[in-house]
């Protein structure tokens, strides 16, 4: 029996008051112990219900400093792992948050998910002399515009592009083409064109979604499609060095105009050739866009003739708790340790494979639910609710690790769980 998206939608929101109810004792109980108030403080920005940083937070706890919130509302999944919270638009209110901040006097301005966030971090961290990403940085992070102009800069391949407002003058564009918004991500708006006339009747700018999504922006780019596998690699930096902590291959599936993920591989296997190639390409890419401290991660597809061009990227992480379980060290513990100037090195990698696959249709979740019963060994996770994604509804994903590659793809392969066009 499936229970529609609405239905989950209203029960969400019950889970959410229940948990600030709940976290809210928490937060109270945090700030009441003596143990903490001597401690350094650092600040978690958050959005609250538009995004948190609960992982962050509650690594920044684990490690025994005082966690103070930033969010626009109260941050019912910080509070849990927080001793205080400050209501500050963290997109907007700058200065209050920095008149704050001087007075707390943090060690570190934290942040997880958000590209949008990263502009309050660079400033404050800036302002109170902090590990800061840098202004290039947030501001690559933050507009693909800048992005690919950065990389043209250093002649760095990706992919060839305009704004979009600038199509009608351009004769020269080689479809197919992608439409992407200038400030996104998840793959929100984006949209394939096969051709002018697709341009030309593209209502994607206009969607009301995208319209009331603070993390889409007004403008939008075109960009050239580039047919072949996706790569993410996601990492670490400190001061300009960057460690790498996993690599995922990431599938969409073929439902255009959209791009919808369907799968999500986590060590997957690679040569040693197209390692080395992507690796080179994405520390010099990650120079290039400004990246010295903090997260991040960079996606990159290889094109027909083996060249890897880069996607996108942003100065956070990616995949924050399924990097961790893939690489065997706490991504956002690792993050904590560096923002924090904290002496200890990245712990010795323990990589295993892990995949995270989604259901677009209901058939899909019948034969999910199968697999789990015949083969719970294999299910580090698993929901068979709805949930939204990038303004479309799924039906629920498995996590799944496997020992045996071979076992893996038969297994897969039998219950018919590999994506359409993936080979696994």
């Amino acid at each position: 029996m499936f229970l529609p998206l609405n239905f989950w939608k209203k029960f969400a929101k019950l889970k959410r008051f229940i948990k600030h109810l709940r976290n809210l004792i928490h937060m109270w109980r945090n700030k009441s112990f003596d143990y903490f108030k001597n401690k350094p403080v650092v600040i978690v920005l958050s959005l609250g219900s538009q995004g948190s940083s609960d992982e962050v937070a509650r690594q920044a706890f684990l490690k025994n400093f005082h966690v103070h919130i930033f969010s626009p509302e109260f941050p019912v999944l910080e509070a849990s792992f927080s001793h205080s919270w400050t209501k500050v638009d963290t997109l907007k209110d700058f200065d209050k948050a920095l008149s704050i901040a001087r007075n707390l006097k943090p060690v570190a301005i934290l942040v997880e998910l958000k590209n949008i966030l990263l502009p309050m971090q660079c400033y404050l961290a800036d302002a109170l002399e902090l590990r800061s990403i840098g202004e290039l940085a947030a501001k690559t992070s933050n507009s693909k515009i800048a992005l690919r102009q950065s990389l043209d800069i250093e002649q760095i391949k990706s992919v060839p592009w305009i704004k979009l407002e600038d199509f009608k003058s351009q004769s020269d564009f080689t479809f197919p083409g992608v439409i992407k918004p200038d400030l996104g991500t998840s793959s929100k708006g984006v949209r394939f064109v096969n051709c002018k006339e697709d341009i030309f009747n593209n209502k994607i700018t206009k969607s009301s979604d995208i319209v009331n999504d603070i993390s889409v922006g007004e403008n939008f780019l075109l960009e050239g499609y580039v047919k072949g596998k996706q790569f993410d690699f996601e990492g670490v930096a400190v001061d300009g060095s960057y460690k790498l902590l996993c690599i995922v291959q990431e599938h969409y599936e073929s439902l255009p105009p959209y791009f919808l993920p369907s799968c999500f591989y986590f060590n997957p296997p690679i040569s040693e050739n197209d390692y080395n190639l992507m690796w080179s390409n994405t520390k010099s890419a990650l120079k290039a866009l400004g990246v010295r401290n903090g997260a991040w991660h960079l996606e990159q597809r290889k094109d027909v003739n083996g060249t890897p061009r880069i996607i996108d990227y942003a100065n956070r992480m990616g995949y924050n708790r399924l990097i961790s379980q893939a690489a065997g060290v706490s991504f956002s513990g690792t993050y904590v340790d560096i923002m924090t100037n904290t002496d200890k090195e990245v712990e010795t990698l323990k990589p295993k494979p892990i995949l995270k696959i989604l259901a677009l249709d209901k058939e899909t979740i019948e034969r999910m639910k199968i697999f789990v019963s015949d083969y719970p060994q294999y299910v580090l996770s698993k929901s068979f609710r709805s949930f939204e994604f990038s303004y479309h509804e799924y039906f629920g994903f498995v996590v799944l690790t496997f020992d045996n590659l071979d076992l893996q793809s038969q297994l897969l392969n039998k219950y018919k769980l590999v994506p359409k066009g993936m080979v696994i």
